[in-house]
């Protein structure tokens, strides 16, 4: 379902790609990838809204707070902050 969101996402279908997310995130059972799940539903839908990529930082965040060592995790939390910068927000 993750793959399908993020293809859903870059055709601007953001309805399909909600869906999506949410079946990742609903079929998800490792709590640090719940929460990475959750960061990237933030990011791919909201990558233009401030509060909602601040959001997606502090999911990432937690999801390494499980789990210290998750690459995905890590990634995710530097596109969202690159998001910020890019819109100027902190």
């Amino acid at each position: 379902h993750a793959n399908l969101a993020n293809f859903y996402v870059r055709r601007g279908l953001r309805e399909k790609a909600a869906l999506h997310f949410n079946k990742a995130i609903e079929a998800e059972r490792n709590p640090a990838m719940k929460k990475y799940r959750q960061g990237n539903r933030l990011l791919g839908l909201y990558s233009n809204n401030p509060a909602q990529l601040r959001r997606a930082v502090r999911l990432y965040e937690e999801a390494l707070e499980i789990q210290p060592r998750l690459a995905l995790a890590k990634e995710g939390k530097r596109r969202a902050e690159l998001g910020l910068a890019r819109l100027g927000a902190k």
